[in-house]
């Protein structure tokens, strides 16, 4: 038999409410059921070095977390996305074609992003004239941000936007 048992009683609950069951709401037939959280987005991928990877970046971006983040906070955070691949492209010693990694995490009360390669080496930050002005936009975008090379030569560069309060959607 579909729905409630006969005979029991069952308590129907809400989020506004207080509830005999604790994490539970109403489902149907005013069984409860468990809240399930869902999980925080992320954007994880691999796109080849080429002039249309930070464009391709940036709507991946957009994509996954429109209504997740205020428009404001979204398009910061396709702004330093589309700055940080835009830089492993356009670097000198990454090698011809090759890939690049790109990873964003909504984290607590932060945006994580990261954009690898196998090589690029990034100058932490650059005069404003030069070809490392998109570092400047970081800079000026993110709470903190670094670089880091590993043994086997990959270059990452990391971000954090923070999130202020109401900046969620």
């Amino acid at each position: 038999m579909l729905g409630p048992r006969r005979g029991r009683n069952r308590t129907a609950c809400s989020r506004s409410t207080s509830c005999a069951y604790p994490g539970l709401a109403s489902g149907p037939g005013g069984v409860p059921v468990r809240h399930v959280s869902e999980p925080a987005p992320r954007v994880s991928m691999r796109l080849p070095r080429s002039p249309e990877a930070p464009s391709r970046a940036r709507a991946a971006v957009i994509e996954r977390f429109r209504g997740r983040l205020d428009e404001a906070t979204l398009f910061d955070v396709a702004l330093a996305v589309s700055e940080l691949v835009n830089t492993s492209v356009e670097q000198p010693g990454a090698g011809p074609a090759g890939e690049l990694g790109v990873e964003v995490g909504l984290e607590d009360d932060v945006v994580r992003i990261a954009v690898s390669d196998s090589g690029a080496r990034v100058a932490p930050r650059g005069p404003a004239g030069s070809k490392r002005l998109g570092l400047l936009v970081v800079d000026k975008l993110a709470g903190s941000w670094g670089v880091t090379r590993d043994h086997a030569g990959r270059t990452r560069v990391w971000c954090e936007l923070p999130l202020e309060p109401g900046r969620r959607g």
